[in-house]
């Protein structure tokens, strides 16, 4: 028996769909694990950064948590420190580009002599002098925090 040139649409239509159907849910399945490993990765960047955290402001993981959640918490342009002049992320991925951007516009509007602070993470402050030291201060010192960590640059321009 010879099939009807509807009839032959219509199965055909009908394979073709069920195999849509299994394709999408090898692509579901593909998605979620996709999501699965991009949900692990951002969970582990956040436990580290917090962990970091708790290790610069000598505080336990859960008071440093803590700290974020009441409000008394640095703005992550502050904590993070990669950020351009227009708020964006940078290329740096140093910690350093805000002490750049902002050792630069200082300078520029300091009179002479005038005096330059800034805090700093304890690992980045002794790069911080050399971004001082870059852009035309001179008598560059750093001062420890309470914990004797180096935390402040101070910088004159001439």
């Amino acid at each position: 028996m010879q099939m009807k040139s509807e009839e032959y649409w219509r199965k055909r239509f009908e394979i073709l769909k069920e195999k849509q159907f299994e394709n999408a849910e090898k692509y579901l399945d593909i998605l979620a694990e996709e999501y699965k490993k991009a949900y692990l990765y951002i969970e582990e960047k956040i436990a580290k950064w917090y962990t970091r955290l708790s290790v610069n402001n000598e505080v336990s993981l859960a008071e440093a948590k803590k700290l974020l959640l009441d409000g008394r918490g640095e703005p992550l342009l502050a904590l993070n420190g990669d950020i351009d002049l227009n708020g964006r992320e940078s290329n740096s991925n140093d910690g350093l580009q805000i002490i750049r951007n902002l050792t630069r516009q200082a300078y520029s509007h300091l009179n002479p002599r005038g005096m330059f602070f800034i805090e700093a993470g304890e690992d980045n402050a002794l790069k911080a002098t050399e971004i001082f030291a870059k852009n035309g201060f001179i008598d560059i010192k750093v001062h420890n925090d309470l914990a004797k960590k180096p935390r402040v640059i101070e910088g004159r321009k001439p």
